[in-house]
C-alpha cells in the first residue's frame, strides 16, 4: 500500500506585524516582516492543496495590506523628511544672515559653526574658525576667567552671561558681552553650546 504524502499540519507562521504609524520603521523592521512572509509562502507550498489554497489567499491578502501600509508609511516618512529639511534650511538662513555674532561650539568651546557676523567680528573666515578653541579669540589675561565661566555654563540649565575682551585675528581687542546656553544634542549625540557675542565698545588697545 502506497504511503500517503506527509502533510504539514503545523500552524502557518504568522507575519511579523508592521510598525505602527506612530513608530518610525527601520530597515530591520521591514526585513523581519519580509522574512515572516517568505516563511508563510514556503509553508503554503508544503501544505495540502486545499489548505495551501486558503493559506495562499490569506497570504496574498496580507501582502496587499502590507504594501498599502508600507506605501502610506513611506509617504509619511517622505513628508516628515521634507518638513525637517525645510526647518533646517530656514534655521541655517536665519543663523547665517543674523546681524549678531553667533557661534555653536562643543562643551569645551571648540567651534562647530560660525555665522558671517562672528567671522567679521573675529576677522577670520568660517573654515578658519571651525575646529578651533574659542579661547584662542579671548584676550590672554582673561582666558582663565573664560574657562571658569565656560565650566559653569556647560552645566547650567539656563542662559549664562558675562563680559569678555575678545581678541580678533587682526586689529584692536574688542569689549564684548557673551551669552551662552545649552543647545539640543547634535545628530551624532554631540553636546553643544550656543553663543551670542555682542560688541559693547572697541578697546583702545591696538595689537598692530
Amino acid at each position: 500500500m502506497r504511503d500517503e504524502p506527509r502533510r504539514d499540519t503545523s500552524p502557518a507562521p504568522r507575519g511579523a506585524p508592521l510598525p505602527s504609524r506612530s513608530h518610525v520603521p527601520t530597515i530591520s523592521d521591514y526585513a523581519e516582516y519580509a522574512d515572516a512572509l517568505r516563511a508563510r509562502r514556503q509553508h503554503a507550498t508544503q501544505a495540502a492543496p486545499a489548505a495551501a489554497a486558503g493559506l495562499l489567499h490569506a497570504t496574498l491578502a496580507e501582502l496587499g495590506e502590507a504594501e498599502e501600509e508600507l506605501r502610506a508609511q513611506n509617504d509619511d516618512l517622505l513628508q516628515a523628511q521634507l518638513a525637517q529639511e525645510g526647518r533646517e534650511a530656514r534655521w541655517r538662513a536665519l543663523f547665517e544672515l543674523a546681524p549678531a555674532a553667533y557661534l555653536v561650539t562643543t562643551l569645551d568651546a571648540v567651534v562647530v559653526q560660525a555665522n558671517a557676523a562672528a567671522c567679521a567680528l573675529l576677522r577670520r573666515p568660517v573654515n578658519a574658525l571651525v575646529g578651533k578653541p574659542m579661547a584662542c579669540y579671548v584676550a590672554l589675561d582673561e582666558r582663565g576667567a573664560f574657562r571658569t565661566a565656560l565650566e559653569r555654563a556647560a552645566h547650567a540649565p539656563g542662559v549664562e552671561e558675562w563680559p569678555m575682551l575678545m581678541l580678533p585675528r587682526e586689529g584692536a581687542m574688542v569689549d564684548c558681552r557673551l551669552r551662552v546656553s545649552r543647545l539640543p544634542d547634535g545628530e551624532r549625540g554631540e553636546r553643544l553650546l550656543g553663543w551670542l557675542i555682542t560688541e559693547t565698545h572697541p578697546s583702545t588697545v591696538d595689537l598692530g
